[in-house]
């Protein structure tokens, strides 16, 4: 990654050959190998970023010079919590064929513009109970939601069930599984739903 922090620790290891960034004079990521230069530079200039149609995994495959195609992450089964699971089924009502949607308020702290709102989530609430009244809400987050979180519930205590913003990681997987569908910013959660083969909004 060309984080900075990821960067100087590449910067640090002893190899013969890096692939992908290591800090520059200033300490920030600069491209260490050739492939890496393409990314780099589309991280600088937003001509080169808007006519890219390359994914990004795409590029990360060649910045790491792994054969393609593209593979769809995946989470085995065995990660996930069973009794958790069954606990949140009966305490939350989840009977089989009960339609559950998640919501997942997380965006991760480094991009805050790509984060929704607290008025966002709200009307979504709204929406999907007036056009899925038998489905089941769930609201995740992480540690740095928590405020985000509660000022949803304090308008729609009622309408959806709040999974709390304290969960570790092994847990937070166990109840994403829960959800049919999963609404989230481009974050863990993101990736989570997709491994888990959700349909993700």
């Amino acid at each position: 990654d060309a984080d900075a922090l990821s960067a100087q620790i590449l910067s640090l290891a002893r190899c013969a050959e890096k692939l992908g960034f290591t800090a520059g004079r200033f300490g920030m990521g600069e491209p260490a190998s050739q492939e890496a230069k393409t990314w780099w530079l589309m991280g600088v200039n937003d001509r080169l970023k808007k006519a890219n149609r390359r994914s990004y995994q795409e590029i990360m495959y060649e910045i790491c010079r792994v054969p393609g195609p593209v593979a769809r992450p995946e989470l085995p089964a065995r990660l996930l919590d069973e009794a958790l699971i069954a606990r949140c089924r009966t305490m939350l009502g989840l009977a089989a064929g009960r339609k559950v949607i998640g919501l997942n308020t997380g965006g991760g702290g480094r991009w805050q513009c790509k984060k929704w709102t607290v008025g966002g989530f709200v009307e979504l609430i709204r929406r999907l109970r007036k056009q899925a009244p038998e489905a089941a809400l769930l609201l995740y987050g992480g540690p740095e939601e928590e405020t985000f979180n509660a000022a949803i519930m304090k308008e729609c205590a009622v309408q959806v069930a709040d999974l709390g913003c304290r969960n570790s990681v092994g847990d937070f997987v166990s109840l994403v599984s829960l959800a049919d569908v999963v609404f989230t910013m481009d974050s863990l959660g993101f990736h989570i739903a997709v491994a888990l083969g959700k349909r993700t909004v």
